[in-house]
């Protein structure tokens, strides 16, 4: 099971903001259809939905970084 530590990194630029967070969890994060009575499983879905762009990269070790752009 992973901890529930996690690191956010915010860096904004002339042409926008940029958002990184990194934990330790295993395995990358999947974008699934969740359904309406399911409590989890729309994070991915909904930052598509509000963001420009994103993405998701590995990391050494266990882990990764989910990132979002946002233009101005």
């Amino acid at each position: 099971m992973p901890d529930r530590h996690c690191g956010l990194l915010i860096l904004r630029h002339p042409v926008g903001l940029r958002v990184e967070v990194t934990d330790r969890a295993r395995g990358l994060p999947l974008a699934r259809n969740a359904g309406a009575d399911e409590e989890s499983g729309r994070g991915l879905a909904l930052l598509d939905a509000v963001v420009d762009k994103w993405g998701v990269e590995t990391r050494p070790g266990p882990g990764e970084t989910v990132w979002f752009e946002v233009a101005r």
